[in-house]
């Protein structure tokens, strides 16, 4: 799925996607011949996000 629709899927915008490649947190499967970015539906839905610090908490 592209960039757009993985951020979509994870709730972020596709700027945090970038964010997070660059922090090395959150590769894109495959890069196209142009350089777009390609993320496997069913990795996104099996690794939870946020999971590299177990004392971080979220509040809503």
């Amino acid at each position: 799925m592209s960039i757009h629709e993985a951020a979509q899927f994870l709730g972020v915008t596709p700027t945090i996607l970038r964010r997070w490649e660059r922090e090395g947190r959150l590769l894109p499967d495959v890069r196209t011949r142009g350089g777009d970015r390609r993320y496997d539906l069913n990795r996104l839905g099996s690794e939870p996000q946020g999971s590299d610090n177990p004392d971080r908490k979220t509040v809503a």
